[in-house]
């Protein structure tokens, strides 16, 4: 009996642990994830769009936010580029950048994509509403976005 108990005590502890920092692990396993697929997220088209040559070849490309309803009370938002080629635009990768965040706006410069959007603190739960700011950094290599860190 008494293995039980401490047995479910350690399992309370650890999902308390992974609740409190969902914030952290949530989107690096979602970008582990979707940036290997060969997938484009099937979302919608969120704006705060910006211009400007990603890959130095100095034709515009465009940057936009887009976001996907999942099945239950979240929308996911995700930061794209669309490269200008000779025969029209090819979007990368999209990266996930969270659930339920209010994006701020995106500019490109020097050949970098800054994002700014608000978000939750890792220890407050989704229902709150997202007051951090949070400032990130991408870049395309190739064909590839990803983030600078």
């Amino acid at each position: 009996m008494k293995f039980v108990q401490i047995f479910l005590l350690v399992l309370i502890i650890i999902g308390i642990g992974l609740i409190c920092t969902q914030s952290i692990w949530v989107p690096r396993l979602v970008n582990d994830i979707v940036p290997n697929s060969d997938q484009n997220v099937a979302g919608i088209y969120f704006g705060d769009g910006s211009s400007g040559d990603l890959n130095g070849d100095g034709l515009p490309d465009k940057t936009f936010i887009v976001t996907e309803d999942g099945s239950g009370s979240g929308t996911f938002f995700y930061i794209e580029a669309s490269l200008q080629t000779k025969s029209g635009y090819e979007n990368t990768n999209p990266i996930f950048l969270g659930d339920r965040i209010a994006p701020q706006g995106t500019e490109i410069k020097n050949g970098e994509i800054i994002v700014n959007y608000a978000d939750r603190k890792p220890t407050d739960p989704m229902t709150t509403n997202p007051s951090v700011g949070v400032t990130r950094y991408f870049a395309v290599k190739g064909d590839i976005l990803s983030e600078i860190k």
